[in-house]
């Protein structure tokens, strides 16, 4: 009888111990919530609520947000649904994911942490010096470095150099978003981490505070510490969500595109899709060249996309021929049977339709070809959050080297180790590259013939064209000066409106005639000698190397054209421009290292003159100098350490890149204001008057 009574007692228990657990779980859920239905079709409802828009697809159990399920569908009404959240789940990692879209959060945004050191605060983890460091108070664990982004943007990567004090010394840790700075959600969980001192992490999603949760190390006593933590974000929206689903499990012959029977191929989704839908493409290798017939493309409202939901890599690139088209973070490079054309008619990826976007694709180490053509014809075509890395014959181009589209953007992109043409060919009208780098080569591939360079930009035959906050450096001739020439910028005939500003173009690294700085050029105005009409103007940049017609050994130096040139607030901390080929010179508020004569109808005052000589040539000054300008005569010339507060152009410094070319002394207020920006290259005002020369 006891052995009975106690047996029911322990099963008492266990029930209520159940029971306990199973409410303790309901109230570990998340509660459902309700969503208005604000559009109602035969295929889907959209609904509105909590500060969310939402797709839910009839007779599905789940939401998918950008190709993962992220509500349960609860209950649906007449007018509402219930919808219950999913967990999120991290993706777990122990090694390092490239980052290969979106641009770098500026240095000094508002940090916090968990704890620091007195002489070691959170701001040091993003002040943009790689010396200094945030350290926490302590060596316990866990510690936190967070980042306020200042608005809810697209983050893409983070990129953390992380401070240790002993061998090998490594740390665990989570990178944590959040929209309001209260909730955080994990977004990369490395608590596995293996990396030591610099580690990348690629990921995407919309946040506007980005945190560091350091969970341990691997060595007891080492306290949390980051040098440097760059933050890389983009403004581009993330995509909505799909309507079909390509995976490498998939079929092209019984399945259907949707989520439970994926397409096989790519090729297959963009053959059977129609207008404005949404393609969530899986993980894994696609060898395929994917062709888009001008039938799936989209309109102005609703273009058709193409997003790569994971590591996508598709071997041979894309040939988009319809309108409205975007294609979203794929990796390219060439597959077995990669494009074939040794010049630039054919890229990587080719546009022959109109209002395409591609955004955050990683195109690299070709074989052939160019990363990106545009066809002659094709307009508002958009590059954004891209990177380019050793195309073989240029970076971004026209399949014809005398006519291109028009109206093109191309932003936050990066271009590095092209071969043997250019960076990016704006041939066409109206072209826009903005907060691009280009960089050509680092000074270990110098003169190695696999990684020689041409020029950064082209801008021949062109119209209306904008060049704005660009960094373009590290171009070398790899046969040296005697045999080529590279240069950041160059047109040699007509170019008409081409305007560059707030651009820093070449460093001072020697490379040039007689060690002189290098590239050759920071721009080639050309020996405009097939008799057409060219303008540029320059305002608000830094330029470390040249400005002149074609110096090169066998250049004809004959100008038939016109050529007119406008300097506004431009720093030329160089070994010369010479412009006595200019038909016509608009120069003010400019500083001048060294030059070498102005040609034709010269308009100028208010500039700065330090007369450096190079290449065994001295200054000569036009006598149509205004009255305003310093330094007008050798005798009155200005000395660099004195205008600048460190002009310094050594190693150390980057060779000029990571010099500070703020101006003092009798530079700050001599400026000319009628012809100022009302900002300068760092996006200071100028303030009134303003000072000469690029910064404030």
């Amino acid at each position: 009888m006891h052995k009975k009574a106690a047996a029911s007692g322990v099963l008492v228990v266990l029930l209520l111990a159940a029971l306990l657990g199973a409410s303790s779980l309901a109230s570990a859920k998340p509660r459902a919530l309700r969503y208005r239905i604000v559009r109602h079709t035969r295929s889907f409802d959209v609904v509105k609520g909590h500060g969310k828009r939402l797709v839910v697809r009839r007779h599905v159990r789940y939401v998918r947000v950008h190709g993962v399920r992220r509500y349960r569908v609860v209950r649906r009404h007449r007018r509402s649904m219930l919808l219950r959240r999913l967990p999120r789940t991290a993706r777990s990692t122990s090694g390092d994911t490239p980052i290969t879209s979106g641009s770098a959060e500026p240095a000094g945004l508002p940090a916090t942490a968990s704890s620091a050191q007195e002489a070691c605060p959170a701001s040091n983890g993003n002040d943009g010096v790689e010396a200094t460091r945030w350290e926490a108070g302590s060596p316990d664990y866990p510690q936190w470095w967070a980042l306020d982004l200042g608005s809810v943007k697209t983050v893409t990567g983070v990129r953390t150099s992380w401070h240790s004090a002993v061998p090998d010394g490594r740390y665990q840790y989570r990178i944590e978003t959040s929209v309001d700075g209260a909730s955080f959600t994990t977004a990369v969980d490395r608590s596995a981490n293996r990396t030591q001192g610099l580690t990348t992490d690629a990921l995407r999603v919309a946040a506007r505070y980005v945190r560091i949760l350091i969970v341990g190390a691997s060595a007891g006593a080492l306290p949390a510490s980051v040098n440097e933590v760059i933050v890389f974000s983009t403004d581009a929206p993330p995509a909505p969500p799909a309507d079909r689903y390509v995976a490498r499990c998939g079929s092209d012959a019984t399945g259907d595109g949707s989520a439970s029977r994926p397409w096989r191929t790519i090729q297959k989704a963009a053959e059977s899709v129609t207008a404005g839908a949404v393609v969530a493409v899986g993980p894994g290798v696609y060898d395929e060249r994917v062709v888009i017939p001008s039938r799936a493309g989209g309109d102005a409202g609703a273009p058709t996309r193409f997003v790569a939901d994971g590591k996508v890599v598709v071997a041979q690139g894309f040939v988009v021929n319809s309108h409205h088209t975007v294609l979203d973070g794929f990796e390219i490079t060439p597959g077995s049977s990669c494009i074939t054309d040794g010049q630039r008619t054919v890229g990587q990826v080719q546009v022959t339709g109109s209002h395409a976007t591609l955004r955050g694709l990683y195109i690299h180490d070709l074989a052939r070809g160019t990363g990106i053509t545009i066809a002659p014809g094709a307009t508002h075509t958009t590059i954004e959050d891209c990177t380019i890395s050793r195309p073989r014959q240029g970076g971004i181009g026209s399949t014809n080297d005398k006519r291109g589209p028009s109206y093109t953007t191309v932003r936050n992109c990066t271009i590095t180790k092209w071969a043997g043409e250019v960076g990016i060919d704006t041939v066409g009208d109206h072209w826009t590259v903005e907060g691009c780098t280009l960089r050509g080569v680092t000074a270990s591939d110098y003169q190695n013939a696999a990684t020689q360079n041409g020029d950064g930009i082209w801008t021949n035959h062109s119209t209306g064209n904008v060049i704005r906050g660009c960094r373009i450096y590290d171009i070398w001739s790899h046969e040296g000066f005697a045999r080529q020439h590279a240069d950041c910028i160059q047109f040699w005939t007509s170019c008409r409106g081409l305007v560059v500003e707030g651009c820093t173009l070449g460093s001072w690294k020697p490379g040039g005639a007689e060690n002189t700085p290098g590239p050759t050029q920071c721009i080639m105005l050309g020996t405009i000698s097939d008799g057409s009409s060219c303008d540029i103007t320059v305002r608000n940049s830094l330029l470390l190397c040249g400005v002149a017609r074609n110096t090169h050994p066998t250049a004809s130096g004959c100008t038939d054209g016109t050529l007119d040139v406008t300097l506004i607030n431009n720093t030329f901390f160089s070994n010369y421009p010479e412009l006595a080929h200019v038909t016509r010179l608009t120069a003010r508020n400019n500083v001048f290292y060294s030059h070498r004569g102005f040609g034709g109808v010269v308009d100028a005052d208010h500039n700065a003159f330090l007369w450096n000589a190079w290449e065994g040539g001295g200054s000569t000054m036009s006598a149509k100098e205004g009255p305003n300008s310093l330094g007008t005569s050798y005798a009155t010339r200005l000395d660099a350490a004195e205008v600048f507060v460190d002009p310094s152009v050594d190693a150390a410094h980057d060779y000029g890149l990571g010099a500070d070319f703020r101006p003092r002394g009798v530079l700050a207020d001599a400026g000319d204001p009628a012809r100022a920006p009302s900002c300068d290259l760092a996006g200071v005002s100028r303030g009134c008057p303003p000072g000469i020369g690029a910064f404030r």
